[in-house]
């Protein structure tokens, strides 16, 4: 399960002693509460960044033990610091933002909020630059079937999504552009 190097029978005598700290103390957040054990290893990119690190013999046996328990969905080690490391960064944020003087939190999160919005913007700009070119290769090759399929798909994701701000401006501007489509007047806009 591990690919650490086997121990020797004298390495084994010494963690034999080795007690198992239960997963679940009375400060711990329950297992129902824990919203999401496994973290991906890279982005929706494929990025990734290797970090490599040594523990203490202690601390292997207790990750191996909880591994074996097969009580939470971890597959190795690795997907355990993965949840680790996003939980304790969560929480070392937090305690960041209980240092910053409460007048200054207002100042970053109006930064924030801009920069969130603008982020927002950038990404349907660019959904939509995608999606015109892609309808366009469909149009001129003729494939107003796969056009079809494409915005009733999009139409379809846009229907499960909750609403927001963003959701509302993103559907407005879709059916104004694709609207005709889905209404079944396809070949008389692109003909017409």
């Amino acid at each position: 399960m591990s690919n650490r190097r086997k121990r020797g029978p004298e390495e084994e005598a010494d963690l034999v002693g080795v007690e198992f700290q239960d997963a679940m103390s009375d400060d711990e957040v329950s297992l129902a509460q824990l919203d999401q054990f496994l973290v991906p290893g890279a982005d929706d990119k494929g990025r990734s960044h290797t970090i490599a690190l040594n523990v203490p013999p202690m601390l292997a046996r207790q990750a191996d033990i909880i591994l074996a328990s097969k009580r939470f969905p971890y597959a190795s080690q690795k997907d355990m610091v993965r949840h680790g490391f996003v939980r304790h960064m969560g929480w070392l944020s937090n305690e960041i933002r209980k240092s910053i003087p409460s007048h200054h939190l207002a100042m970053f999160e109006s930064i924030s909020e801009l920069v969130r919005d603008d982020d927002y913007h950038m990404k349907m700009e660019g959904v939509f630059l995608n999606l015109d070119e892609r309808v366009g290769q469909h149009v001129t090759r003729g494939e107003h079937g796969e056009v079809l399929r494409l915005i009733s798909h999009i139409d379809q994701g846009i229907r499960r999504m909750p609403p927001s701000l963003w959701v509302t401006r993103f559907s407005q501007r879709f059916y104004e552009r694709y609207g005709t489509i889905l209404r079944g007047k396809f070949k008389a806009e692109v003909t017409g």
